[in-house]
């Protein structure tokens, strides 16, 4: 298991019945959006179950999607194996959103980490949607040493 794999484990859970989040979407397996919630989609997810091997198969799509957008961050090479997993969960989580983040990626440009991830929790991400979670992965960042959840 890689150490994105982990991280997105421990922050999303796995659960096999759709649910609605905090933000009005529909989810299930792990974090897996299905769609905002409104009368047409609660009658199409509600009571919607996955297997868990449905579950972990959308779960490797997911990831290398994730994956495929945390590469283009600005100096992805030159992060170690830890802060590219806390980038892959970020992303993971908010999609391509912190690509926008002019300053998230003016830090990443300059190689400062403690920089990018200010930034990082000077967002709506951490100040409101998941705020344990953007502060986990921002010290990962910043470290490059693994915080545990």
């Amino acid at each position: 298991m890689s150490l994105a794999e982990v991280l997105i484990t421990e922050e999303e859970g796995c659960i096999l019945e759709a649910a609605i989040d905090t933000m009005g979407y529909w989810f299930i397996g792990y974090g897996h959006t299905l769609g905002i919630s409104n009368a047409e989609n609660d009658a199409l997810y509600r009571g919607l179950i996955w297997t868990q091997l449905k579950s972990d198969l959308q779960l490797e799509k997911d990831m290398a999607a994730a994956e495929n957008t945390a590469r283009q961050f600005p100096n992805w090479g030159q992060m170690n194996d830890n802060q590219q997993a806390a980038l892959i969960s970020m992303t993971f989580q908010l999609g391509d959103k912190p690509l926008n983040w002019p300053d998230f990626m003016g830090a990443l440009t300059a190689q400062d980490w403690n920089a990018a991830a200010a930034a990082g929790l000077d967002s709506d991400w951490a100040k409101f949607q998941t705020p344990g979670r953007a502060k986990r992965e921002m010290q990962i960042l910043s470290s490059g040493q693994w915080v545990n959840s």
